[in-house]
C-alpha cells in the first residue's frame, strides 16, 4: 500500500490533506486533491483527462467506466464534466458511452451533449415513478406508458387547481363512471357535469 500525506496507508492508494471549503481556483484546492493535467491536447475541443476504472484485462482494459474532464472547444475557457459507462451490450468489450455532462453554463444533459437547460433530458423519464414523460413528449401521471399528450391513472380521479389567494374558491375535476364533474371544492357544489353517452342514454351537460 502507498500513503501520500500520511504514514498509515489504508488501501492500495492513500492520499490524506487538508480540504477547503470553497476551491475556486487552481491554487487553494488544497494538498489533499489530485491534478490532472492534459499536456497533450489541452487546447484542443473536447480534449479530455479523467479518472477511469475496468474490471477487465484481456491484454487491452475493458468493460469500464468513469468521470472525464473536458475543455468544451478551443476557442474560450469553458470546460467540461463527462460521465461514461459501458453499455450492457457484450459485443464491444472496451468501449464506453457518454451517459451525462455538465457544461460550462453549468447545464447538465442525461441522453444528449448539448443541453441548452439547466436539466436537458433526451430519453423517457421519471420522477419518483409517478411522473414520467416520453419521448414523444406525452405526460403520465401514474403511468409509464400514456398514450394521450397528458394521461392520469389513479384509483383517485380528482384533479384540484387550488387558488392560494385568501377568499378565493378552489376547483375539482372527477371523472366517474358517469362522465365528467366540476365543482367547487370548499363546497363541493357542482359548476359543470358531463355525462357519457351510451347505447341508451344520450349523454347530457348540466350547469350548476
Amino acid at each position: 500500500n502507498v500513503c501520500i500525506g500520511d504514514t498509515s496507508p489504508e488501501s492500495t492508494l492513500d492520499i490524506k490533506g487538508a480540504g477547503t471549503i470553497t476551491p475556486t481556483n487552481a491554487t487553494n484546492v488544497a494538498p489533499g486533491s489530485i491534478f490532472l493535467f492534459n499536456s497533450g491536447a489541452g487546447s484542443t475541443t473536447g480534449g479530455t483527462v479523467g479518472v477511469f476504472g475496468w474490471q477487465a484485462d484481456t491484454g487491452t482494459k475493458g468493460i469500464g467506466s468513469g468521470i472525464g474532464f473536458s475543455r468544451e472547444n478551443s476557442v474560450d475557457w469553458g470546460s467540461q464534466i463527462r460521465f461514461y459507462t459501458h453499455p450492457a451490450a457484450t459485443a464491444n468489450l472496451y468501449d464506453i458511452t457518454e451517459r451525462m455532462r455538465i457544461t460550462a453554463d453549468g447545464n447538465v444533459g442525461i441522453g444528449t451533449t448539448t443541453p441548452t437547460y439547466l436539466l436537458d433530458v433526451n430519453g423517457n423519464f421519471s420522477a419518483n415513478q409517478t411522473l414520467y414523460v416520453t419521448t414523444a413528449g406525452k405526460v403520465g401521471i401514474g403511468t409509464a406508458t400514456p398514450s394521450n399528450l397528458f394521461t392520469v391513472s389513479s384509483e383517485v380521479s380528482d384533479v384540484a387547481w387550488e387558488d392560494t389567494t385568501a377568499g378565493e374558491d378552489d376547483f375539482t375535476a372527477r371523472a366517474n363512471s358517469d362522465g365528467l364533474e366540476f365543482f367547487s371544492t370548499s363546497s363541493s357544489r357542482n359548476i359543470l357535469v358531463l355525462s357519457g353517452a351510451t347505447a341508451t342514454n344520450p349523454g347530457f351537460v348540466g350547469i350548476g
